[in-house]
């Protein structure tokens, strides 16, 4: 997480309270995301958006990218790069 957005979400936890991210949990897109922050008196950059959307972990389309489907079945990862990893 950027210092930005750690510093912004402070800010939000001193204004809102502590129980702001609840607010959040019906937030299904991005653009709800920000009004609902514009509506708490603050701005988020694109960058800043871009991320905190991602780390609600939600997803406009549902769909998980190839590289989260990768991680979540094990994928490519340095041990499966590895050799299959393990001590002999």
């Amino acid at each position: 997480m950027t210092k930005a957005l750690m510093d912004k979400i402070s800010l939000v936890e001193k204004n809102v309270g502590k129980d702001w991210i609840k607010s959040l949990s019906n937030i299904t897109t991005q653009e709800q995301l920000e009004a609902k922050v514009s509506q708490w008196g603050f701005a988020l950059t694109p960058a800043e958006s871009r991320e905190a959307f991602t780390l609600l972990g939600k997803r406009e389309d549902g769909e998980l990218s190839e590289e989260e489907l990768l991680e979540v079945a094990g994928g490519t990862g340095c041990y499966a790069s590895a050799g299959g990893g393990g001590d002999k």
